[in-house]
Parts: structure tokens; sequence; C-alpha cells
């Protein structure tokens, strides 16, 4: 928390998020994604998500993340769209 502001030391940094978010949307367009050649797009996803600590698995082309509150025997739901 850095003196003199009202931020909160758990608040949300939305500006940090809204930056973070758009570079990986630029790296996401940037890279040929095909349907099913989406190699490149997948491999964006996953370093996204391991430089900010977020589990994932993956099969071929297909990645999805789990946050931390996961647990198998309650219900999920799972987004399935093209990478970008």
């Amino acid at each position: 928390m850095n003196p003199g502001t009202d931020l909160k030391p758990d608040a949300v940094d939305v500006d940090h998020l809204f930056c973070e978010a758009f570079e990986l949307l630029g790296k996401l367009i940037s890279t040929p994604s095909f349907s099913r050649e989406e190699a490149g797009t997948a491999d964006v996803l996953e370093a996204f998500f391991a430089k900010n600590k977020i589990k994932t698995s993956r099969v071929g082309n297909n990645v999805w993340a789990t946050n931390k509150h996961f647990a198998e025997g309650k219900p999920t739901i799972l987004l399935c769209s093209h990478h970008d």
C-alpha cells in the first residue's frame, strides 16, 4: 500500500489488470491460429497463466484453467471458444 492513497492492501489494481489483458489480447491476435492450428495461441495462454501462477491443463491445443477454489465434486462451467 502506498502512503497517501485510498487503496486497501488487497484492493484490485484495475489499471494493471487492464494492461495485462490488453497485452494478452495483442499477443493472441498477432499469433496465427487457424482452426485446428492453435498451438501458438495455446502456448501464449499457458505462458500467461503460468506467469500469474494459475494452474492449467492442456490436451493438444485445448487449454483450461481452474481457480484456487476448484473441487472436482462441485459443479463446473467450461467455456469453450477460439483463443482470440
